[in-house]
Order: structure tokens, then sequence, then C-alpha cells
């Protein structure tokens, strides 16, 4: 095995001009700024002046196709096919609901909703090292145009993922392709977050101790019938790379100048997992520029065809596996339905000795959700218990696991509440789990 490239030493915080240049899509400076400290040192340099191409790509809702329902106020426009393969979740706009539940903190709008304690019989946390990833998802989504209004509602969704006791926060950048066979990976208008959005939504995690895991994801603006990004065919497989790798390259010298502490080289791209090759180029050349972490984020169902894992520092799957097909499923149920999933990444690991994280994981809070987690789009009656119960199971099934290194709940962003059907356990009795196992450490 040949030795790994030198890591670029983290002392300041400088995007090279020249790379920026060539990649030809983002304009950079230099300039001074404040320090902080977050898990690795940051100096007085500072980022200032980052546009992708076009940085109307921007700051807005991620898109889902016109006829797709997250079960809260929604938008048409770029997205995945409705009922799409785990990871292609929708965003969800924000309005005047989600403005009033901002008011007032999570434990006293919780008030009179949870009915039976939430945590009842979990048991205390296992104490963890200060490695372990105690992480949120935030999907950068919110479509208010005016500035000071979007980031009030960031830094509110901020402020309560740091009062859970997380450690550990995750930002999914989407990039999109036309369909399979395209061969350009780029920025989208509104579906996109531009660099400045994400250098402030950084710098404001970081200030809040929260460590930063940035995750670049490919999605298609024009899915036919059963395609995703898993099933990605392009026309000249040399031309898809070059764009790919100018993404890639492009989030990571933004997330080395950021500070960024966990970064991910994609994300459930099944159909190029065998070009091993290529996938061992590019790690390479990441880490020309990148002195953090990095790990793949493998779909549940195909990790075990990813050969390059070695090359990386931790394995990354999603977790949206069935848990049960049972209408109403018991917590022991959906614990023995984590088994399967536990045996083999136990397998991979002892095989490439690497600790694993859950690079996403969760569940709707609708009647259904344990048989067909990854499904965003799915109709429902809102069922908050069910989801409770999934995120006790989750709790009892990995807490404790020696090889797991962390995990990342999708997704906080959402309006929330008990009548809210979708993903986030935002103003639910699901939140309380977190709080229970992130803020007892």
């Amino acid at each position: 095995m040949s030795a790994k490239p030198a890591k670029p030493k983290r002392t300041k915080r400088i995007l090279v001009l020249a790379s920026c240049a060539a990649l030809g899509i983002v304009a950079c400076s230099e300039s001074s700024g404040s320090t902080w400290s977050a898990g690795h040192v940051r100096t007085p340099n500072h980022l200032a002046g980052l546009e992708a191409a076009g940085d109307a790509v921007g700051d807005a809702a991620e898109g889902v196709s016109a006829g797709a329902s997250s079960g809260l106020p929604g938008r048409a426009g770029l997205g995945e096919r409705p009922g799409e393969r785990p990871g292609e979740r929708p965003g969800e706009r924000l309005d005047g609901q989600l403005a009033e539940r901002l008011d007032g903190p999570l434990a006293e709008r919780l008030d009179g909703q949870l009915g039976e304690l939430p945590t009842a019989g979990l048991g205390r946390p296992l104490a963890r090292s200060g490695g372990f990833q105690y992480g949120v998802s935030l999907g950068l989504f919110v479509s208010e145009s005016d500035d000071r209004a979007r980031k009030r509602y960031y830094r509110v969704f901020l402020d309560e993922i740091a009062a859970l006791g997380a450690r550990d926060i995750q930002f999914v950048v989407r990039w999109f392709q036309t369909n399979p066979s395209a061969l350009s990976v780029r920025p989208a208008p509104d579906a996109s977050p531009g660099d400045r959005l994400l250098g402030w939504i950084v710098d404001e995690a970081h200030a809040r101790g929260l460590r930063v895991f940035l995750l670049p994801v490919v999605g298609l603006s024009q899915p036919g019938p059963g395609q995703w990004r898993g099933t990605l065919a392009p026309t000249d497989w040399d031309a898809w790379w070059r764009s790919y790798t100018d993404f890639v390259m492009h989030q990571a010298t933004l997330a080395e100048a950021l500070g960024v502490e966990l970064l991910s080289v994609g994300s459930e791209l099944l159909s190029t997992e065998h070009q091993t090759r290529r996938w061992r180029a590019l790690i390479a050349r990441v880490r020309s520029v990148f002195a953090g972490r990095l790990t793949y984020s493998a779909n549940w169902d195909h990790f075990e065809a990813v050969a390059f894992w070695d090359a990386l520092d931790l394995i990354g799957v999603t977790g949206y596996q069935a848990l049960s097909r049972a209408d109403d499923p018991s917590e022991a149920q959906l614990v023995r339905g984590f088994q399967p999933l536990r045996d083999r990444l136990e397998a991979l690991a002892a095989r490439v000795e690497k600790p694993f994280i859950l690079t996403e994981v969760g569940y709707p809070s609708r009647v259904g959700a344990a048989a067909r987690p990854w499904d965003h789009v799915a109709r429902g009656q809102a069922d908050p218990q069910l989801q409770l119960r999934c995120y006790r199971a989750l709790f009892r099934a990995w807490q404790a696991h020696p090889w797991l290194a962390g995990l990342y709940v999708w997704n906080w962003f959402g309006s929330g509440g008990p009548s809210d059907n979708g993903y986030t356990p935002r103003g639910k009795p699901a939140a309380e789990v977190l709080r229970h196992w992130y803020g007892s450490r």
C-alpha cells in the first residue's frame, strides 16, 4: 500500500487563490477576523468574499419534485423522484407557523405534549471519549429572501441543537446534474447553498462549540423513473469524474479554509463505487488541501462493495434500513430490526480495522416510518409516538456499540411540533431522547 500524501498543516485559515482559480468556481481572498477554538487551532486569518459561480445558487430550500410533499409547506423546483432511495429527502419552506414556534425554550413548547416521560427506562448513556460524534444534521433550506431573517432562523436552530448537548453538526451541500447520463455537476439556483452562507453558518456553529461535518451530495434535477444518484451512468466517465472532482475539491478547499473537522468525499454513489482507482486518486487530492478527517457516506445496503475504506479515516454509512413491517411495532421489535445492520457493520469494521459513523439516520413521525424510513414523500398521519419508539430503539441498539464513532440525526430543520409528520424531532418527544443521550455525557 502506497504511503499517504502529507497532510497540509492547519495553522492558518487561508484559501489558496491559485487553487480556486484553477477550478474556475470561486473568487476568494484573505482578510483578518476573529479567533475561536472548536477542536483545532484557528488563527486570525479569516475567509472573506467567498462566492460560488453565480452565488445566486444560494441559500434557499433544497428543491423537491412538484408532486412531493414533506407534510409541511413545500416548494416546487429541483429535486429527486418521489419515492426515492435513502438520502433524497426534501426541504421545507419556513413560514409564519415556524416563526411562532421560534419563541420560547423548546422544553416549554413540549410541556403537556409528551405524555409519558420519553426517556423512561433508557438508563444512563455509556460515557464516550471526546472524539465520539454526537451529531445532528441541519438542512440549509431556509427560503426567506431577507438575509437577516434567514440568519435568525439558522441561529435559533443552532442554539437548539447546542442546547440538546450535541457536539457535532452536519451541513449537506448539494450540487446537481441533469440526469444519470449527464457529464457536469454544478450548483443550482435555490437548491445549492452558496459559499457565503456556508462560511457564515460554519463560523456560527464553531462559535457554539460545535464541530462541523461537511457532506457534499449529488442531486438530479430531471430524474426519470427509478433514477437517483445511486444509478449514475454518464456517457463519458472521464468527463464526469473531472466535473465531480472539481465539486469535491471546491468543498475541500472551502472546508480547510473554514476549519471544518470532518469531510465526506461523496454520498451514496453506488454505480461509481467499483471505480476504486478513481476514488483513491480523488481522496489523495483532497488530502493535499484538507487537513481534517475524511469519510465516505455509503448506502446502508451497499457499503460492503466499497473497496477504498482503508484510504479514509472513518467508515460512513446511512442508517435507513427497515426496522419492522408491523403496523404498530413495539420498541423491542424495533431494536431487533437493527441487528442485521449491526452484524454487517461489525464484520466490516473488524476487517478494515476502522470505526464507523452513521452519517445519516432518522425517522419521519408518521405511520409506517419504521418500515420505510427512507421514504421522504410518503403521506400518512402524524405519529410522534412511533418516531419516539424508533429513537429509543436507536439509543438502545447503538449507544454502547464499541465500533460506533458517532452518528448524525436527520434532520433538525423544520417547524416540527406534534402535528408534523416530517423527519425533524424538533418539538417532538423524540428530541428528549437526543437530549438524554447527548446531554448526559
